[in-house]
């Protein structure tokens, strides 16, 4: 994928709006635009298994232009406690992007991708790598999220 660095603006517009998730899984993604950064919120209701209870997961990401850097970031929070700070890195045709965190020798890395799959449609992967292995990601979540009007 290549970097968008030199843009002057946020590649990441197909992302806007409310989205819910087109699977099992109740989700909810909004995202907008407030003073030169996307601000995306999300709140996913996971049924309970015969392994473990329903619960809810919440975060918020905040998507902005690095001025050092002149790169995009982001920062990621959520309910469980996850800080995340990630590179942004968006193909030529902007029709998907990665969201790669910062590489630690003591904490897992996680790869965030969404790309577009239809007119209204974002496909999500989620991956980690354990600790140690900072490019030995295995999917650990994934779907589809359409756009609603």
């Amino acid at each position: 994928m290549a970097s968008r660095q030199s843009a002057n603006h946020l590649p990441y517009f197909f992302i806007i709006g409310h989205r819910e998730d087109t699977g099992l899984l109740r989700a909810a993604c909004v995202a907008g635009i407030a003073v030169g950064v996307i601000v995306r919120k999300n709140r996913a209701e996971y049924p309970a298994t015969k392994d473990r209870p329903a619960y809810v997961h919440d975060d918020l990401m905040i998507i902005y232009r690095d001025s050092e850097k002149g790169s995009f970031r982001a920062i990621f929070f959520d309910n469980e406690g996850h800080v995340i700070h990630y590179a942004i890195q968006a193909s030529p045709d902007e029709n998907s992007f990665q969201f790669l965190s910062d590489a630690s020798p003591n904490s897992p890395r996680f790869r965030l991708t969404y790309s577009k799959s239809g007119p209204k449609v974002l496909d999500i992967k989620f991956e980690l790598a354990p600790p140690g292995k900072p490019d030995s990601f295995s999917q650990f979540i994934g779907g589809k999220i359409r756009r609603k009007e």
